[in-house]
Parts: structure tokens; C-alpha cells; sequence
């Protein structure tokens, strides 16, 4: 939300805008992720795909947490179960959109600062993304979507030197212990250095 200014210029594309996706409402591992998009459902068709866990809902079965979906809704008939598949089917819509632009850059990242918190209540792991775990979700966001993908993997935990993958960029940033979105200087400290790496490659090609 608070680097779109900031993204237009790196992108030279002043049409760029927010928009919402069904990954915006939802804690996962990393296989999680893949296993939605392979099923490509990002919400379940029936309430009896759900279930309340120790206060928030989840998918049965599977590590993701609905992390702003009332628990309530894995119960029949309750109304919010009709309410957030209607929104995340409205979210997924976009996708057609998105496989149509010139380019689609991924951003994971595990640097939420509760997310230790979720781990111990949950038995969720999704503090230790691995490299090879971000090329698996690249790899089936671009089966998805049917097109090539860039990724961002954002860790807090210190990668190696020589972490980087084709079309996977990997930075570490410390998360910060208020609020779950980090800080915005070192947000877009990623975003220009990520954008850079096109003004190089087109002064090596002139």
C-alpha cells in the first residue's frame, strides 16, 4: 500500500495500481501455497473443507490459515462461508489479468513479525522458508498462470551468498517486532535494488 508511487516509477508504468488477492487474507507454508494453485481453488466449495483452530480457520487437511475468515464460517449455513468463497473467487478472477501483463513479479516472504507466534500455536512451519521451497512455489505460480514469473524471496533469515536462482532474487531484511507488514524503508530498499538490476542489464546491452 505504501510504495505504489514508489513502484511506478521503478516500473515506468503509472498505471500501476492495488488491487487485492486471495494471498492477502491467508498464512501458509509454502506448500500450502503450491498445493492451491495446483488445485487452482483458493477457497473450498464446501464448509466441511474447513475447520476452527484454537480461534481461526483453517483448511482441513492442509497448512494454510484463513487469517481474517471468522471461524464460524466452517460451520453450514453460517453466512460468512458464502462471503469470503464470493471474495475469493472475485480475488482470483484477477490472475486472468495478471497472466495477460508484460510482467509478473512474485513477492514471498516470511518476515511477518507473528508469525513465530503463529508457528508455536499452530504447528504451522513458516519461519524457515528454503530457497528450494520458493523455487517450488515460482514454479507452480508460473504452471498457474501459464507464463514466466520473477520472484522476491524476502527471508528473515540470512541466505548465502549465492542464494539467487534464475528469475529468483533473494534478500534478507530483520522483521520488526510491531505491526505485520515491516518497515517500508527496507521494503523499498528490495524494490529499488530488485529494479536496478534492469537499468544494468540495459546499459551492458547498449
Amino acid at each position: 500500500d505504501g510504495h505504489v508511487p514508489l513502484l511506478r516509477e521503478l516500473t515506468r508504468d503509472e498505471t500501476l495500481e492495488k488491487a487485492s488477492l486471495p494471498f492477502d487474507w491467508l498464512i501458509s507454508t509454502p506448500h500450502g501455497l503450491t498445493g492451491l494453485m495446483e488445485e487452482k481453488s483458493f477457497f473450498p466449495d464446501t464448509p466441511e473443507e474447513l475447520c476452527a483452530d484454537n480461534g481461526r480457520l483453517r483448511l482441513r487437511g492442509h497448512d494454510i490459515l484463513y487469517w481474517h475468515v471468522t471461524r464460524l464460517a466452517s460451520r453450514p449455513g453460517h453466512p460468512g462461508f458464502a462471503d469470503a468463497r464470493d471474495k475469493f473467487r472475485y480475488t482470483s478472477a484477477r490472475f486472468d489479468k495478471i497472466a495477460k501483463t508484460d510482467r509478473v513479479i512474485a513477492v514471498i516472504s516470511n518476515t511477518q513479525g507473528n508469525l513465530p507466534w503463529v508457528q508455536d500455536e499452530w504447528n504451522v512451519q513458516v519461519t524457515d522458508t528454503s530457497i528450494d521451497q520458493a523455487q517450488d512455489v515460482r514454479s507452480a505460480f508460473e504452471t498457474f498462470l501459464g507464463r514466466d514469473v520473477e520472484m522476491l524471496m524476502v527471508s528473515r533469515n540470512p541466505l548465502p551468498a549465492n542464494a539467487s536462482r534464475p528469475r529468483l532474487a533473494c534478500y534478507h531484511m530483520v522483521p520488526q517486532e510491531e505491526g505485520w507488514a515491516g518497515s517500508g524503508r527496507d521494503w523499498a530498499e528490495v524494490f529499488k535494488d530488485y529494479f536496478s538490476r534492469d537499468s544494468l542489464l540495459a546499459d551492458k546491452a547498449q
